[in-house]
């Protein structure tokens, strides 16, 4: 359910913060959300973790660096809030990554 969450959420997000146009939304949904999941696959492969929470970790940093860039580049300050959605999305992530990992270390890879 988290990793439907973040696929539907996260770009949305990130391209809302970005531009008010609808249609720059979308294309920029897309192409962020495509690339990021790339990144979260490819992480996933080379170092082993399982792909979901490494997907949604990488949504939830990529997420927090879209919102620092912004903080930084833009009047209007929008730090307080999107930190709270990318800390919040983050937590979820790491809780899950570690109730796996426990799993793992109690039960082996299920031989």
């Amino acid at each position: 359910i988290l990793l439907v969450f973040t696929f539907l959420v996260t770009p949305a997000i990130k391209a809302m913060l970005t531009t008010a146009d609808f249609g720059k939304q979308l294309i920029f949904g897309w192409v962020t959300g495509t690339l990021v999941s790339f990144v979260g696959l490819g992480l996933s492969y080379a170092f082993d973790f399982p792909s979901g929470p490494a997907v949604v970790v990488t949504y939830a940093a990529a997420l927090i660096l879209w919102g620092l860039v912004l903080n930084i580049n833009e009047e209007k300050h929008l730090f307080p809030c999107t930190m709270r959605v990318c800390l919040s999305l983050t937590g979820v992530a790491l809780f899950l990554l570690w109730l796996w990992g426990l799993k793992e270390m109690f039960h082996g890879h299920g031989h």
